[in-house]
């Protein structure tokens, strides 16, 4: 990809100033936030418990050509509490020119509730809205896309790359908030050696082990000779998918790892744990941001910060000295022999839910499939909201 359009990109972002610095600070505590406390799906003491039966309609519009429709889509209505724990699912289909209803649904005020719909094998979801004390809700809109296999629109708003100490060596957790301007939605962009094609490709380091996808189905993911393979679409919009990876690197005195960068990134941010053993970070190039404390336990991590990086760049890091002896005790960061599991899984677990997680404060992060209102465009106020909630 040319600079200048990466340039255009940069602007943009600096544009919505507001949006970018939420979204910079809320993921980064969301990579942490569930470290040792993952979701569940229970139900939040102060939600409400009344319900109403009443219909869910809505209506489906092909954004690329215009048209209302098709018929036959599978269609959910999909339910959050304001902890961002998933409440309920209901499943129905489109009828004629896309309208869709569901008859007898139990609305529960305080809820939020989006419609998913899938097409060509992309999911695609209307904006979130709350339910009001009456328990009823305004008619959805999802917009889908027609596909290309042109990924020129593809880029990541922010990749975060966090460490930890596992039994076996260093723990590296990935996680790309990948972004299509495009307006299409991504697919089969590449084929792999044996004739499958996929949305985008990732490598590993060669000394890898134990690579896994928490979190995602596991036909998405295809491991591959030097990393992995991504075949869910991307649909347009900022920040509609997430791509999260960790394994393992085994580590004895030191370790230099060179991380090439698979596509075009607006920011890195690294973290790594603050005073696991004698070991010292270093990123090349990197700005180092001191130590900060994410999570309920206040984990201390030293965080450092680089970019923009255009695909086919690099990310160097150093790590010198000596690991914990018997394990890293992530509750109290200190040392522990009970110690069995990788601070790099665990951060997995959170950041699968962190495009929901902020539902009780009321600040949307990421963009609904189609993108939100522009920074040429204003906000109808009569219209559900337009970004994903967390």
């Amino acid at each position: 990809m040319d600079k200048p359009r990466l340039v255009w990109r940069l602007n943009r972002t600096r544009i919505r100033k507001v949006k970018s610095f939420v979204w910079n600070i809320l993921a980064l505590f969301g990579v942490i936030l569930f470290l040792r406390n993952p979701p569940t799906a229970s139900a939040q003491e102060d939600t409400p418990t009344s319900t109403s039966d009443t219909s869910v309609q809505g209506q489906i519009v092909n954004a690329t050509t215009g048209e209302y429709g098709p018929e036959g889509l599978e269609i959910m209505l999909h339910a959050w509490d304001p902890s961002g724990a998933a409440s309920d699912m209901i499943h129905g289909t489109s009828q004629p020119n896309g309208r869709f209803e569901m008859e007898g649904v139990e609305i529960q005020p305080g809820l939020y509730y989006a419609v998913m719909a899938i097409y060509e094998g992309a999911a695609y979801y209307s904006e979130a809205t709350q339910a009001n004390g009456s328990g009823s809700l305004r008619d959805f809109l999802v917009e889908i896309y027609e596909s290309t296999p042109d990924d020129s629109g593809m880029y990541a708003g922010l990749y975060h790359i966090v460490f930890g100490w596992a039994q076996g060596g260093l723990s590296v957790a990935e996680i790309f908030s990948l972004s299509n301007m495009g307006e299409r939605t991504i697919t089969d962009a590449v084929v792999l050696d044996d004739g499958r094609k996929a949305t985008a490709i990732y490598s590993i380091p060669a000394t890898a082990a134990n690579l896994s996808f928490p979190s995602s189905s596991p036909e998405r993911f295809i491991q591959i000779h030097g990393g992995y393979a991504d075949t869910q679409p991307l649909v347009p919009g900022e920040g509609t998918a997430q791509v999260i990876a960790s394994y393992v690197l085994p580590y004895e005195d030191s370790l230099k790892l060179d991380r090439p960068v698979p596509l075009d990134v607006e920011e890195i941010r690294i973290l790594f744990p603050h005073q696991l053993g004698t070991l010292e970070f270093e990123v090349q190039g990197g700005e180092y941001l001191g130590v900060e404390e994410f999570g309920q336990s206040s984990q201390e991590y030293e965080v450092y910060a680089l970019g923009p990086i255009e695909g086919g760049g690099q990310v160097m890091f150093t790590v010198t000295g000596s690991p914990p002896v018997d394990g890293y005790d992530i509750e109290n960061n200190t040392q522990s022999t009970e110690v069995t599991r990788s601070t790099g899984t665990g951060i997995m677990i959170g950041s699968s839910i962190l495009g929901l997680a902020l539902i009780g404060t009321g600040i949307w992060i990421f963009t609904k499939s189609g993108g939100g209102p522009t920074e040429d465009q204003e906000i109808d106020e009569t219209a559900p909201e337009s970004d994903w909630l967390e």
